[in-house]
């Protein structure tokens, strides 16, 4: 079972790549198991949980997506983290916090 975070606060791009990863597990049969956070605060303040991937907006209230990947990255430096943001001038910051990809808004399902 593949363990995902989504770390979105916009609820329409959160319920979009929950659709997205839910149809992707379907179509591969693989079981997903989702966690969905509203913000970095949220996210760093949940259990402990080990992730296969995290999925994070850059833009949020409070802590910002690359400050919550900074402290992310001090108790999991190996699962990949993709940044889904309408900020792509924020792509070669990634790289510092082990970023895999950067997915920009709106986007399509593939």
């Amino acid at each position: 079972m593949l363990r995902i975070a989504i770390v979105e606060d916009e609820p329409v791009y959160a319920e979009a790549l929950e659709q997205g990863l839910r149809r992707y597990s379907d179509a591969r049969g693989e079981k997903v198991s989702l966690s969905l956070f509203p913000n970095g605060t949220a996210f760093l303040a949940g259990p402990r949980a080990e992730y296969d991937a995290v999925f994070m907006d850059i833009a949020m209230p409070g802590i910002d997506g690359m400050e919550t990947a900074r402290r992310f990255r001090e108790r999991d430096a190996e699962a990949p983290l993709v940044f889904v943001t309408g900020m792509g001038q924020y792509a070669i910051r990634g790289y510092e916090v082990g970023a895999m990809a950067f997915v920009e808004k709106p986007f399509p399902y593939s």
